[in-house]
C-alpha cells in the first residue's frame, strides 16, 4: 500500500506542478537553445526537472517519517545535491569539470555510508574486493551511470520511458524481497517519471534538463548497487534470489550503458574529448534512418526491455557467461549499425550526384 501511495502522491504533484513551471520558465526565457546538435527546431523550456524532483523529495521525505523508512534519507539528500548541480547547469551552463567534482562528492558521501560495490558477487569467480578498488569503482559506476541517463536524454520522452521501466522493475523486485523502502524510494521516482512523460512526450512541452536527468541516473545507480547487496543478502532458498545478479543489472540498464560506452569509445578512438557533444548517440542515428520521436523513444524501450526480459529467461549461463552473451550481443548491434550507416551514406552519395552536376552545370 505504502508504494502505491508514493507512486500516485509523486504523479499527482508532478502532474500539477508542471504546468506553473512551464508557464515560470516560458515567461524567463529559461530553455534550450536551438542548434545543428540537438533535434527540436522550436524553444521549449527546459529545467523541467525542478518540476520532478520537488515532488519526489516531498513524498520521499514524507514518507520516511510516516513509514518509518529513514534510512532512504541519505540517498535522497544524495540526489538532492545532485539536482542542485543540474539546476546551476540548466542556468549557467556548468564547466564539465566542475559538474564531474559535484557529482563525485555524493557519490564519495554515499561510498562512505556503506552503498559501495565491495564484491563482484562470483563473476569471474571473484567475490569480495578490497576497500582500495571498492571506493574508485564505485565512484566510477555512480558517475557513469549518472552520464549515461544524461546522455539519452536527446528527444523526448526517451529518458523518462526508459526510467521508467528500470524503476518499475525495482520497485517490484525490493518489493518482492521484503525490501519497502526502496520498493517506495523507487516508485516514488517512477512516479514523478510518468508524471512528466505526460508533459514531455513527442512534442515535448518541456525538457528535463540536467537537473531531472542527473537525478534520475544518480537515483539508478543507487537502486543499481543496493539491488545487488540486499539481493546477495537474501537466503539461497528465496525464490526472489537473482543467480546472476550482476548480469541482470547490466540487462536492465543495457540502454543508456549501450550508448554512453559506444560513444565514448567512437570519440576516444577519434581523438576527441568523451565528453565532447556530438551526434553519434543511438537517437541521432535512428532520426537518420527517418525515426520520429516516438517511433526513437519506443525502439529504445522495446531493445531495453527485450534484451532484458531474454537475459532473465536463461536459467542455463552462469553470470560470467551471460555479461559475455549481453557484450557479444551488443558488439554485433555497433557493427551491424555501423556497415548499414556506411551503406546508407554510401548509397545517398551516389544518389546526389547527378544533382550536384546539374547544380553545376
Amino acid at each position: 500500500m505504502t508504494i502505491v501511495l508514493g507512486f500516485v502522491a509523486t504523479l499527482i504533484l508532478t502532474w500539477l506542478a508542471m504546468p506553473f513551471l512551464i508557464r515560470f520558465l516560458l515567461e524567463k526565457g529559461i530553455g534550450d537553445i536551438i542548434d545543428d546538435r540537438r533535434m527540436h527546431i522550436a524553444f521549449t523550456p527546459t529545467a523541467g526537472g525542478i518540476g520532478v524532483m520537488i515532488p519526489i523529495f516531498l513524498t520521499s521525505v514524507i514518507g520516511s517519517i510516516l513509514f518509518s523508512y529513514e534510512h532512504i534519507l541519505i540517498p535522497v539528500v544524495a540526489v538532492f545535491l545532485i539536482a542542485v548541480t543540474g539546476v546551476i547547469d540548466d542556468l549557467h551552463d556548468l564547466k564539465a569539470s566542475r559538474k564531474l567534482v559535484l557529482m563525485i562528492l555524493p557519490a564519495i558521501l554515499l561510498a562512505t555510508l556503506g552503498v559501495r560495490v565491495d564484491s563482484f558477487y562470483g563473476l569471474a569467480g571473484i567475490y569480495e574486493i578490497p576497500l582500495y578498488l571498492s571506493y574508485p569503482l564505485t565512484v566510477l559506476i555512480f558517475v557513469f551511470l549518472t552520464n549515461a541517463f544524461n546522455l539519452i536524454d536527446g528527444v523526448d520522452g526517451l529518458l523518462n520511458v526508459i526510467a521508467s521501466f528500470v524503476f518499475l522493475i525495482f520497485g517490484v523486485w525490493f518489493a518482492l524481497a521484503n525490501e519497502f523502502s526502496y520498493s517506495f524510494l523507487s516508485f516514488c521516482f517512477l512516479g514523478g517519471s510518468v508524471g512528466f512523460l505526460i508533459y514531455n512526450w513527442s512534442p515535448a512541452k518541456i525538457f528535463m534538463g540536467d537537473t531531472g536527468s542527473l537525478s534520475i541516473g544518480f537515483m539508478v545507480s543507487f537502486l543499481a548497487i543496493t539491488f545487488l547487496k540486499v539481493n546477495d543478502g537474501l537466503p539461497g532458498a528465496s525464490e526472489f534470489k537473482i543467480d546472476s545478479p550482476v548480469s541482470f543489472s547490466i540487462a536492465l540498464l543495457v540502454f543508456p550503458i549501450f550508448d554512453t560506452f559506444r560513444v565514448f569509445v567512437i570519440r576516444i578512438w577519434n581523438r576527441t574529448s568523451p565528453f565532447r557533444a556530438d551526434k553519434r548517440h543511438l537517437h541521432h542515428y535512428l532520426a537518420v534512418l527517418g525515426f520520429n520521436h516516438r517511433m526513437i523513444s519506443i525502439t529504445a524501450l522495446l531493445f531495453n526491455s527485450g534484451l532484458f526480459f531474454g537475459i532473465y529467461a536463461i536459467d542455463l549461463l552462469d553470470d560470467f557467461s551471460l555479461v559475455v552473451l549481453i557484450t557479444g550481443i551488443l558488439f554485433l548491434s555497433s557493427f551491424t549499425m555501423h556497415v548499414f550507416r556506411s551503406s546508407q551514406v554510401f548509397s545517398s552519395k551516389r544518389r546526389s550526384i547527378p544533382n550536384r552536376e546539374l547544380e553545376v552545370h
